[in-house]
C-alpha cells in the first residue's frame, strides 16, 4: 500500500502478504506518514459507515464510490 502526495510522490510505502482483509492496512500505512493527508482517496472496499467518521475525527476526508449493496 502506498500513500502519495497530489502529485504521485510517496510519502509512505507498507507491504504485507496478501490477505482479504486489506482494509486494515490503510491506517498503518497513514499513520506511517510524516504528513498528515487531507484526503484519502481508496477503492470501493473501503466504503463503510464508521471509516469515514474515524477518519473525519483526525482531520481526514475518505474519498471512495460507493458499494453496490449501500443503501443509505
Amino acid at each position: 500500500m502506498v500513500l502519495a502526495d497530489a502529485r504521485g510522490l510517496p510519502l509512505a510505502v507498507r507491504t504485507y502478504r496478501a490477505r482479504p482483509e486489506k482494509v486494515t492496512l490503510a491506517e498503518s500505512t497513514i499513520r506511517s506518514s510524516p504528513l498528515k493527508p487531507e484526503r484519502v482517496i481508496v477503492d470501493r472496499a473501503y466504503d463503510s459507515d464508521k471509516r469515514p467518521q474515524a477518519l473525519a475525527k483526525r482531520g481526514i476526508r475518505l474519498i471512495s464510490p460507493h458499494r453496490r449493496i449501500r443503501t443509505k
